[in-house]
């Protein structure tokens, strides 16, 4: 009884902060992805040499257009029906709205790649595979009313990349957040090095000297 009276004053401040952290963490606790309710496309997954693809066909019927979708980092071919993804979102509106969607072909060759033209290094010319490898696919799809890209983030560069180059083989370019840089790849040390401090890159020094390494 004695510590009680002697501390009952910071007995109700204490009580407030319990019940209050409680409170807080219980509000901002995670509470998992957010799924979006809609009917997902029939999909047919393949592979064409280093390129894997998945064709997604709305159960209701299509549109006869086509949407190449080039995925983001670390994504794959698969990533169209995903429910956490916004992919989601754009078909629960198509089907909102009663909107006739367009057949939609997303494509990939790994988590991580660049639509880099033909040149000398060894990594280039992936776009004219990407090029050559999309009119083997539509032999089997059928020539399009429209032929539209979509990508985001690495993807949105990569559809940058392929509409601005063979620009009269697409109807419509979306890229949505690409990464757009004045700097190719395969720019030398210096001008990597020269962009690093222009842009205030986080831990340029240690990227440079990694790449130094390598040759």
């Amino acid at each position: 009884m004695s510590f009680l009276r002697t501390h009952r004053y910071w007995l109700l401040p204490c009580l407030i902060f319990v019940l209050g952290y409680l409170g807080w963490t219980e509000l901002t606790r995670t509470r998992g992805a957010q799924a979006v309710v809609f009917q997902p496309a029939e999909k047919d997954c393949s592979a064409s040499g280093p390129l894997r693809y998945c064709v997604s066909r709305a159960k209701g019927g299509t549109n006869g257009d086509v949407v190449y979708h080039l995925h983001g980092r670390n994504l794959e071919e698969t990533i169209w029906n995903d429910d956490t993804y916004y992919t989601g979102l754009i078909q629960a509106e198509w089907q909102r709205t009663g909107t006739l969607p367009p057949t939609v072909v997303t494509m990939s060759y790994g988590p991580t790649w660049l639509l880099a033209p033909n040149g000398t290094q060894p990594d280039s010319g992936l776009l004219e595979d990407f090029m050559k490898r999309m009119a083997l696919i539509e032999e089997e799809l059928g020539e399009p009313e429209r032929r539209l890209l979509l990508g985001e983030s690495m993807g949105g560069l990569n559809v940058l990349v392929a509409g601005l180059t063979y620009s009269s083989q697409f109807d419509k370019v979306a890229a949505l957040c690409p990464g757009v840089y004045a700097l190719s790849p395969f720019a030398s040390f210096q001008e990597m090095k020269d962009a690093a401090r222009r842009n205030g890159a986080n831990g340029w020094k240690r990227q440079i000297e990694q790449r130094r390494s390598r040759g």
